[in-house]
């Protein structure tokens, strides 16, 4: 048997297109109608194109999610040839193959739809097409057919990410609510309590003041005295979480309020075992916050690390800034224990706490605040296996 030139190779498959058009297109009509991947519906065309166009080279581009093409499939070449022309530009398209495959004819086929432009079918041929019309009547066909599937699978994922994000908005809208309920409730009831707390207090420290210091009775007066100081506590904690103010905001130096906030908490431990706190802030950092909410969620989260270093280990508070515009971050790192992982959803949650007496409104207030300044706060597991949580404070717009 005598083998065919490529030219007469060529020649065959021409005269049998008769045959095969309606085939291929509903061919790949099937193949892409069930497809949501765009890289899919270019694998298939490409096989398609390859199987029906007997060409010797070819490529599927794709737009992607930036609005760019990039290379999807190719078919006889090598991909690391081939780059994304300028599609404003068809003639470097049309020499693109003929630069790096040696073709002697080559194609470029937009991929368009609904006013779209969804990729670029590209394709070459060694040996010039004899019948050149029906072939490329077919790969038109080809093309029109895979640029619909395109069309619609990148429809369906604009239309996923759109419900996506309506129910994930949904999701906060309901939290919002619900935290605006708990809000009037946790407001009302701060103020029914205040005033009644006010009056023991007052009689407690007259009692107090009468028995002798050492007896049974200053004693027990003087536990309930330290009840009622945590009592109170807990109201101011729910009056915060409950009124919530904008923050006034201006530009502060941040090394010395980080100082600030350390050597308030240092009293409190005098009487104990204290872990060691490193300050680690550049000189010079200014960055427009509102100092009292800032030192209040700084408190609150050195409050937590010295409980969860039970008094001892490092602990570390810091802050640093990508520059004008990229936002300032904070955190607070500890040696304790950490968070388990079953907990860590919903550690900002109110009223929710692992602690025997919190009250699971530190973590929350926290939030609010970092919220409130355009920022985040996330917990992230420290180096050390502690615990780090890390504040994010958006730039200040406007």
């Amino acid at each position: 048997m005598v083998a065919r030139r490529p030219q007469e190779r060529y020649s065959a498959a021409v005269s049998s297109l008769n045959e095969t058009p309606i085939t291929a297109l509903v061919e790949l009509s099937r193949d892409v109608a069930d497809a949501e991947d765009p890289v899919v519906i270019a694998t298939r065309l490409a096989d398609a194109a390859k199987r029906h166009l007997g060409a010797s080279v070819l490529a599927v581009y794709a737009t992607t999610d930036a609005g760019a093409l990039a290379l999807a499939e190719v078919r006889g070449c090598s991909g690391a040839l081939l780059h994304a022309p300028d599609p404003t530009a068809p003639d470097t398209w049309v020499d693109l193959l003929q630069g790096v495959a040696d073709v002697t004819e080559s194609r470029a086929l937009p991929l368009t739809s609904g006013g779209g432009l969804y990729g670029v079918l590209l394709i070459g041929w060694r040996s010039p097409p004899e019948h050149p019309a029906p072939v490329l009547s077919l790969a038109e066909g080809l093309a029109d057919i895979a640029a619909i599937g395109l069309d619609r699978a990148y429809r369906t994922r604009e239309l996923v990410r759109s419900l996506r994000e309506l129910a994930d908005r949904k999701e906060e809208l309901a939290r919002t609510e619900g935290l605006r309920r708990m809000g009037q409730m946790a407001a009302v009831l701060a103020h029914e309590v205040r005033n009644p707390m006010a009056g023991i207090r007052g009689v407690l420290e007259l009692l107090q003041d009468r028995f002798e210091p050492g007896s049974p009775e200053h004693t027990i007066s003087g536990k309930a005295l330290h009840r009622l100081a945590e009592l109170n506590l807990l109201v101011e904690e729910l009056l915060q979480f409950a009124r919530p103010r904008q923050p006034h905001r201006s530009p502060i130096p941040l090394l010395p309020l980080l100082q600030e906030v350390v050597s308030l908490l240092e009293p409190a431990q005098a009487s104990s075992r204290a872990p060691e706190i490193t300050i680690i802030a550049p000189e010079g950092l200014i960055w427009p916050v509102d100092p009292g909410m800032l030192a209040r969620m700084l408190t609150n989260l050195l409050q937590n690390a010295v409980q969860a270093t039970s008094g001892s280990g490092r602990i570390e508070i810091g802050c640093r800034s990508g520059g004008e515009g990229e936002g300032l971050e904070l955190w607070v790192s500890d040696e304790g224990p950490g968070v388990p992982e079953e907990h860590r959803e919903t550690l900002f949650e109110p009223f929710v706490t692992t602690k025997a007496r919190g009250t699971g409104l530190g973590l929350a207030v926290c939030r609010q605040i970092a919220e409130a300044h355009q920022g985040t706060i996330q917990y992230r597991p420290a180096p050390s296996g502690g615990a780090c949580f890390v504040v994010w404070l958006g730039p200040l717009q406007g």
